[in-house]
């Protein structure tokens, strides 16, 4: 890259797959999660752009969602936003940071069924009875292994997005990506990751040894 140009910090790749929610019942409350997790997005917006601290703003979105990790997911997402006056967003959509202490992440899990690969959902509840629901979730084969890697008991942090039609989007820790498929494409020395956001995707070209060669962000119209 052009020297003195800023370098962003490539922490996580995206693994886009599918989530299979058959079940009405299933379906319902994970929309109904995404619409309180979206206007908690709005709320920490909004709470960010009035000059807030980050011990009132967290206090405000654990009551609204009635989930201290969903609150700080929001809060994160809220700042992606922060120069923007105002926030609208339409579609809903529910986005679970990383924590490697609880199981690489607190409120979106995966488990195998059956020999299918599940994604479990922690659907809050204001009396604080929160609940799991699970749906079967389609992947790529090529990044199963990286899956099966997170979940064997490593404290491997990872956050998972679901949009409003269902859409996953996976982030894991780019040097266990690399790992897996660093070499892929016929032994080629270039890697392409893309990080979708509900507003952008952020596109990453990276050699063999992790060093980013170009960097370029597309925002939605």
């Amino acid at each position: 890259m052009v020297k003195g140009v800023w370098e962003p910090k490539v922490e996580y790749a995206a693994i886009n797959g599918k989530l299979c929610v058959d079940d009405a019942i299933t379906r319902a409350k994970i929309l109904y999660a995404m619409r309180l997790f979206r206007d908690a997005v709005k709320l920490a917006h909004h709470l960010i752009r009035e000059g807030y601290e980050w011990n009132d703003i967290s206090r405000r979105l654990t009551r609204y969602i009635s989930n201290a990790h969903y609150g700080h997911s929001a809060y994160q997402r809220g700042k992606l936003w922060r120069e923007q006056p105002y926030l609208k967003l339409k579609k809903k959509f529910l986005f679970s940071v990383g924590k490697s202490q609880e199981k690489g992440n607190r409120n979106m899990r995966f488990v195998e069924k059956d020999g299918r690969l599940w994604l479990k959902v922690k659907i809050p509840h204001a009396d604080g009875k929160h609940e799991w629901v699970e749906a079967p979730i389609k992947l790529g084969k090529r990044y199963l292994p990286i899956i099966r890697h997170m979940m064997i008991g490593e404290k491997i942090s990872y956050g998972v997005e679901i949009s409003e039609s269902f859409e996953v989007h996976v982030y894991v820790p780019f040097w266990l990506y690399k790992q897996y498929l660093g070499r892929e494409n016929n032994g080629g020395n270039y890697m392409a990751s893309f990080d979708l956001n509900s507003d952008r995707i952020n596109m990453v070209i990276v050699n063999q040894n992790g060093e980013i060669l170009d960097v370029k962000n597309e925002h939605f119209h």
